[in-house]
């Protein structure tokens, strides 16, 4: 399991918001909430067009050491054309979460070609799992080739299998703000609910709005 910064930012906040690292990673392709603009959006946090993008972004999530990091990149270097496949591999991968995770979000039907292709990525990782001590307890880890390139993408595909086969299934969300295509697991107890993929993007702005729109409504009622 990955571990977890105290003060989570870029892609650590992203995975902390989201709520697992595959839904993160679904999001890291559309337009990010940006109070700057003027049309409030920005561009993708993740625009996936160098390999060293992934590794970065595997480094922020918490889902890649340093040393492991150092080597994937060396080893992108000397294969370039591998490191280009495993790249269009990740953004395939990456809109085939959206894909599923939009349709359980909005209760809509499953795309069943997508949940194929994720399926095939499962099939090639599970066996490469291992149970590892880490101080006083077992976690789950990897064998296999450390130089592997498509290795940052195994922690996800590894996610969004235990998100499609838990709870978090039935809690996932999309973000309520208008335009706003992020989602979350949401965990809140229940009955209370999450409407918003960040609250210090979406939920400031949110509340921000339904504010002032009951201002105007109580001086129109004057």
């Amino acid at each position: 399991m990955a571990r977890r910064r105290k003060k989570a930012g870029g892609a650590a906040r992203e995975v902390d918001c989201a709520g697992a690292s595959s839904v993160a990673f679904a999001n890291s392709g559309v337009p990010r909430r940006d109070n700057r603009r003027t049309d409030g959006f920005g561009p993708p946090s993740l625009p996936l067009e160098a390999y060293g993008e992934l590794i970065a972004w595997g480094c922020e999530a918490g889902i890649l050491g340093t040393a492991e990091a150092e080597l994937l990149a060396r080893v992108a270097t000397e294969r370039p054309e591998a490191a280009a496949a495993v790249l269009a591999t990740a953004r395939a991968l990456r809109t085939d979460l959206m894909r599923i995770f939009s349709a359980l979000a909005l209760e809509s039907e499953l795309p069943l070609d997508a949940l194929a292709t994720l399926n095939a990525g499962l099939s090639e990782i599970l066996p490469a799992r291992r149970l590892v001590p880490r101080e006083d307890r077992l976690d789950w880890g990897w064998a296999g080739e450390e130089g592997a390139l498509d290795r940052v993408l195994w922690p996800v595909i590894a996610s969004a299998g235990e998100v499609l086969t838990s709870d978090d299934c039935r809690n996932l969300r999309q973000c309520a703000a208008r335009g706003c295509l992020q989602l979350y697991v949401d965990r809140q107890p229940r009955p209370r609910r999450r409407f918003w993929c960040d609250m210090n993007t979406c939920g400031n702005r949110g509340k921000g709005q339904r504010y002032w729109q009951q201002r105007k409504a109580q001086e129109e009622g004057r």
